[in-house]
This record gives structure tokens, C-alpha cells and sequence, in this order.
């Protein structure tokens, strides 16, 4: 390079060149145009408009890909991490850690085909939380306590699309079979759900709730009514047939009498 010998100059700017040879520091051979037996040090950004490919460590203040990034070891980031493409962990027990001042926080965790996140042990007073639009939604700690951390009559709602089981009885559900409301006169603008059937009033407190959408309903079943608005009235709740229930509303004394109502059915054989 001193004496132009294998490489050129040019004649307009400051450059030195060569389009065929390479570049060996600390190695007799190299194999790539720039071969570095050692570390590289840089005191500012490394750029690679292709792949960057490591059989060992990466370890950068910054990193910077618009590629493939490939890492045999460890990769060692003290600065963000900014990816244009996927960001790939291909390992069995693929882990990626959390850390703080080099003390292990969180991770998430390929654990056969399921995926594993939290907190790290030790780690006792972490709460996994999840946040959406910046606020936080739901906090679970150690211990298995969920908390659903809103509070207005709109959020907070836990929906549940089928069954609702303890962890000894995995089968057997603890949801309510139907349950709603009817008004004193058995307008349609009560409610039942799931909503799949009809109700209708056969006389003087006497009404009959038909549905075709909820199991369980059976001679087993358990039925609770209570008296809507009103403490002075009275229900009771019969089974007629497989999705049919009939509950009758009564005074004080023993007569029927028109009153709105809310009620329950729940299975213990609802599977």
C-alpha cells in the first residue's frame, strides 16, 4: 500500500484500492477481503448492508441490522436492539433474559411447545402485568392471585366461552347452566343467557323459560329464583322438561301474584 505496488490511488480523492486481493491482519491467509485474526474494536456504529454471521459471542453497545443477524453464542446488547426484519431464537429452551445490574429478572422461554414467561426465581415479589394503551390491565403475582385492575361498570370483565372448572375437577363446570331476568309481565325485554330461547307468561305468576342453547338442563338440575324490586313476594322454580323450567311467583299469603323475577340454573353433571 506504500509503494502503490498491488493497490492504486486515486486520482481524485483520497482512496486506495484493489478489486482483487484482501486483507489479512494477524493472519498469513486470509479468506475474506478483510480477515481479522483478533478482536475489532470500533469506536462508533458498525453498519452491514448484508448478513452478519458469528459462530461465537456479538456483543455491541448498539446493534444495527437490516439483515440476517446470525449468533452461535451469546448476544450481548448494553443498547437497543433495532431489527427491520424477524428477530429469531433457534435453540431448544430458547430463552430470552431479563436482567437488571446483571441480576436476572424475566424471561420468556420455549419449553417444548409451550411458551413459558414471568418471573426469574428468587424473583418473589415480581408480578407479571399486562398493559394495554399504556395502562395496566391484569397483575398476577407468586402466589396465582389475578387482578383485573380496572374498575368502571364497562371494563374489567372477564369473559368465559364455555366452562369455568376447579383444578381437581377439570371437567366439571362451575358456570351456571342459564340464568337471566324476566319482567312482571313477561315483556321481551327481559334476558337470558346464553341467548338461545323464549319465555313466556301462562298465567297470573306463572311463567315458563325455554331454552335451546344451554345444556344440563335436567332433572338434576338446580334452580334458584328470587323476586326482582320486591321483598314481599316469594318464587319457586320447577323443572317441566329436558331445556323447560317454570318458576311461579306468590305473595305473603300464598297467592299468585305477577312479579319480576331473576334466576339460576346450574348442573352438577354439566360437562
Amino acid at each position: 500500500m506504500i509503494t502503490n505496488a498491488s493497490w492504486v490511488q486515486s486520482g481524485s480523492r483520497n482512496w486506495t484500492y484493489n478489486n482483487g486481493d484482501s486483507i489479512g491482519i494477524g493472519i498469513t491467509a486470509p479468506t475474506e477481503r478483510v480477515d481479522v485474526n483478533g478482536n475489532i474494536q470500533a469506536r462508533s456504529d458498525i453498519r452491514a448492508e448484508g448478513n452478519i454471521i458469528s459462530t461465537g459471542d456479538l456483543s455491541a453497545a448498539t446493534l444495527i441490522a437490516t439483515t440476517l443477524m446470525n449468533a452461535g453464542g451469546n448476544l450481548n446488547v448494553n443498547g437497543p436492539i433495532i431489527a427491520r426484519g424477524d428477530l429469531t431464537l433457534d435453540n431448544v429452551g430458547a430463552t430470552l433474559q431479563l436482567q437488571d445490574n446483571n441480576t436476572k429478572k424475566a424471561y420468556f422461554q420455549l419449553a417444548g411447545n409451550d411458551l413459558r414467561f414471568g418471573t426469574n426465581s428468587g424473583n418473589s415479589s415480581g408480578k407479571l402485568i399486562l398493559r394495554m394503551d399504556g395502562t395496566d390491565c391484569i397483575a398476577i403475582d407468586r402466589n396465582a392471585n389475578i387482578e383485573m385492575l380496572q374498575t368502571t361498570g364497562s371494563q374489567g370483565r372477564l369473559t368465559i366461552g364455555w366452562k369455568l372448572c376447579r383444578f381437581t375437577a377439570p371437567e366439571i363446570n362451575m358456570l351456571p347452566v342459564l340464568f337471566g331476568y324476566i319482567p312482571a309481565d313477561g315483556a321481551p325485554e327481559g334476558w337470558m343467557t346464553p341467548f338461545l330461547g323464549e319465555w313466556e307468561k301462562t298465567g297470573t305468576g306463572r311463567y315458563e323459560i325455554t331454552t335451546y342453547g344451554a345444556p344440563g338442563i335436567d332433572p338434576y338440575c338446580v334452580i334458584i329464583a328470587t323476586p326482582a324490586g320486591t321483598a314481599t313476594n316469594i318464587c319457586t322454580a320447577s323443572y317441566i322438561s329436558p331445556g323447560k323450567i317454570r318458576i311461579e311467583v306468590f305473595n305473603r299469603d300464598g297467592i299468585h301474584v305477577d312479579g319480576a323475577f331473576t334466576y339460576v340454573v346450574n348442573s352438577p353433571i354439566n360437562l
